[in-house]
């Protein structure tokens, strides 16, 4: 005999808000897509790693993503909706909910000086333990206080203080949480309390009321109102669940949930993350170990990442000086991307003693934020496809330093990567970057991981999956296993250890001399 329950199939709607674009994807319960829609992020440069957005523009952009992906469906019935994001940038609303200033993007470097008034009040060890995270210019504190100093009456003004997931969860419920992975990015979250810190609140001279009340995620925000469910196409009502930190939502939908896998995630920064059972920073030295840690999605749980920042960006200036001129003026994106890493592909392993600090975006997992993109060794003889194999051979050179430290610290060895995100469709880069570390790297066969993190954290919410868990289980397939070639891996063993190793610490001096003499305007 049939059940409601036989024939009646949840749609879970998780939003994606990233640095570069807004995806809003419909899955079924198995982690089938059933509709999806993506559009740009908007943001506004100012200048190398200067940029913001404004957020009321960020909500229209994703109300409108959502429509279009609600839109699609044979009826816009969403049993549940979470949101991943970027997380770091902060918005200031005043008593009536209104933003009271630019949102200042995760990378922009305007908050340096904040980040060095961190050292010499409180030092780099007590920071980490309280909050899990390295001194770093990209926390949000360091926003709150940029705008304290350059910006003192909308600092005055403000009444509340939301992270980008946070707002646009307010702009559809009306509702104003967190929830420990977002706020984990904020360098004000005392981590192993899962609450916020007063230590750090009081000596930026945030009042504690300002933040918002944190929950765990997969909890219900509120229902969908009448206002949002006419900017988004959504039924007013469809329940709204806290999502999380696109790292970390991308984590669960990969099952890196517990001690053991690890995820290797490919978007704008490239990201090395573990799931722990606890937070222990006692004993670490945050400017050796050189990972970030903070609450996972899953409640109870934790987490360590680090990896290479701006690895997206990378690739993208890759695209921008060599891709359209290796497939032609008319080319499309992909067949750019195909030019690219066919020409990669041609060249010789080591690109002929070509290498490359690919520190576009700051360098090393210990936050060096006056880093800079080098290559050593360019001779005449090097070709475009050399220049591009030996960018994704630095990359991959980095990501075996991070893993290193991975090791070290956590005490146990790294057999395998789970790989998600846009750059596993980069064949080059997957083949490469296997030969270089050295480990099998797993690829499920799941799309848009970070809005599938969210909609499980949706399912989760409104008890369309058990548990955990259950939740993975029902979507998780492997799709294909890219193996390191053993002789390979021993070639550039060598490379690494004798040339490119030593790279990084020899130059530290000529960066810091580059940062003063040639300022970024």
């Amino acid at each position: 005999m049939s059940t409601v329950r036989d024939w009646y199939m949840p749609q879970l709607l998780g939003l994606d808000f990233g640095t570069t674009n807004i995806k809003a994807v419909v899955f079924s319960e198995d982690g089938r897509i059933l509709s999806q829609a993506s559009n740009p992020t908007p943001i506004h440069h100012e200048g190398h790693l200067r940029a913001v957005h404004h957020a009321e523009e960020m909500w229209q952009a994703a109300a409108t993503t959502i429509g279009q992906a609600v839109g699609k469906l044979a009826d816009n019935r969403i049993d549940g909706l979470a949101i991943s994001s970027l997380a770091e940038s902060v918005v200031p609303l005043d008593a009536d909910g209104r933003p009271l200033y630019p949102v200042i993007a995760w990378f922009d470097d305007r908050t340096i000086p904040q980040r060095d008034w961190w050292r010499e009040q409180l030092g780099a060890v007590r920071i980490f333990r309280i909050c899990g995270a390295h001194l770093d210019h990209i926390f949000s504190i360091n926003k709150m206080m940029w705008i304290r100093d350059h910006a003192p009456d909308a600092f005055r003004r403000t009444v509340r203080w939301l992270g980008v997931n946070d707002y646009l969860g307010y702009r559809l419920t009306g509702e104003q949480m967190t929830n420990p992975s977002i706020a984990s990015r904020t360098m004000a979250f005392d981590v192993a309390a899962r609450d916020w810190s007063q230590t750090m609140l009081e000596l930026a001279d945030i009042p504690l009321e300002q933040m918002p009340p944190v929950r765990e995620s997969g909890s219900l925000v509120g229902q969908v109102t009448r206002l949002a469910a006419e900017e988004t196409g959504l039924p007013a009502g469809t329940p709204v669940f806290l999502g999380g930190h696109d790292h970390l939502c991308g984590a669960l939908a990969a099952g890196v949930v517990a001690p053991g896998p690890v995820l290797n995630s490919l978007g704008t920064t490239e990201v090395l993350l573990v799931a722990m059972n606890r937070f222990d920073p006692q004993g670490e030295d945050p400017e050796q170990q050189g990972f970030s840690h903070g609450c996972h999605v899953v409640p109870g749980k934790y987490y360590a990442f680090g990896g290479v920042r701006g690895a997206g960006h990378v690739t993208e200036w890759l695209r921008q000086l060599l891709g359209q001129r290796l497939a032609g003026d008319d080319a499309s994106l992909p067949d750019v991307y195909r030019a690219m890493t066919e020409a990669g592909m041609a060249a010789p392993r080591g690109a002929k003693g070509l290498f490359v600090l690919p520190f576009i975006a700051g360098g090393r997992p210990h936050r060096d934020a006056e880093a800079l993109g080098v290559f050593f060794g360019l001779r005449t003889t090097h070709t475009a496809g050399d220049i591009i194999r030996a960018t994704y051979e630095g990359l991959s050179y980095e990501l075996r330093y991070s893993i290193g430290l991975l090791e070290t610290f956590s005490g146990h060895p790294i057999q395998r990567l789970t790989g998600i995100g846009g750059g596993t469709r980069n064949e080059l880069w997957l083949r490469v970057k296997a030969d270089i570390t050295g480990r099998p790297i797993d690829l499920p066969s799941l799309t848009e991981n970070a809005a599938l993190g969210a909609a499980l954290l949706a399912g989760l919410g409104s008890g369309v999956y058990r548990d955990v868990n259950d939740a993975t289980r029902r979507v998780h397939r492997l799709e294909r296993t890219i193996e390191p070639d053993p002789a390979a891996h021993e070639q550039y063993r060598r490379w690494y250890e004798q040339v490119y190793l030593p790279l990084y610490p020899q130059l530290r001096a000529s960066f810091f001399a580059a940062a003063r003499l040639f300022p970024e305007e």
